[in-house]
C-alpha cells in the first residue's frame, strides 16, 4: 500500500512538472549612462526595482564605471521604474585638480520607464538626480502624492522652480 502511494505521488509530481509553462529565455534590458561629479571612475553601480512607495527594492543589475564614468547594466528581465545608484570610485575635483574618493556616498537617478528588453541610454547620475530620487520618495511617504509618476513629476517641477529662482522658461 505504501509503495503504491509513493508511486502515485511520484507520478502526480512528474505530471505537474511536465505541465509547467515554457516561457522561454528571460528578456534582458540594459541601462547605460555616466556617473558625474566630475567623471567618477571605478564606481560600483547597482540597479534596483522601485517599490510603489518610491524606495529601492530588489537589486536587478550591477556593474562598474570605466575611467570616464560610463557604465552599462544588464537588467535580468526587469522592467518599469528603476533606481540606479553608484557608490565609491574617484573623481577629479574641479577647483584643485585633486583626486577625491566618493566613498560611501551615493549618486542615484530614477529611470521612469525601463522597457522589457529595451535599452535605456544616456542616464546621468549626479547630485541633482540624487536629490530628485530622494524627494520623489519623500512626497509619496508624506502622502502628498499617491503614485510614483506623479511624485516624480512634482519633485522635478519643485526642483526646477527652486533652481530657476523665478527665471521664466527655465
Amino acid at each position: 500500500m505504501a509503495v503504491r502511494r509513493a508511486r502515485t505521488s511520484i507520478l502526480v509530481s512528474l505530471a505537474a512538472l511536465s505541465c509547467a509553462p515554457s516561457v522561454g529565455d528571460p528578456i534582458d534590458g540594459t541601462i547605460s549612462g555616466t556617473v558625474v561629479k566630475g567623471p567618477v571612475a571605478g564606481s560600483s553601480v547597482q540597479a534596483f526595482s522601485v517599490s510603489p512607495g518610491g524606495r529601492r527594492d530588489a537589486a536587478v543589475g550591477r556593474g562598474k564605471t570605466d575611467a570616464g564614468g560610463g557604465f552599462t547594466l544588464n537588467l535580468a528581465g526587469h522592467f518599469g521604474t528603476t533606481l540606479v545608484c553608484a557608490r565609491g570610485g574617484a573623481f577629479t575635483e574641479e577647483a584643485t585638480g585633486g583626486l577625491v574618493d566618493l566613498g560611501p556616498n551615493e549618486l542615484c537617478a530614477l529611470i521612469d520607464a525601463q522597457e522589457l528588453g529595451g535599452a535605456t541610454s544616456g542616464a546621468v547620475l549626479t547630485p541633482l538626480t540624487t536629490l530628485h530620487a530622494n524627494l520623489t520618495a519623500c512626497l509619496i511617504e508624506a502622502g502628498r502624492e499617491q503614485d510614483l509618476q506623479a511624485a516624480s513629476d512634482r519633485a522635478a517641477n519643485r526642483l526646477n522652480q527652486f533652481l530657476s529662482a523665478g527665471t521664466p522658461s527655465f
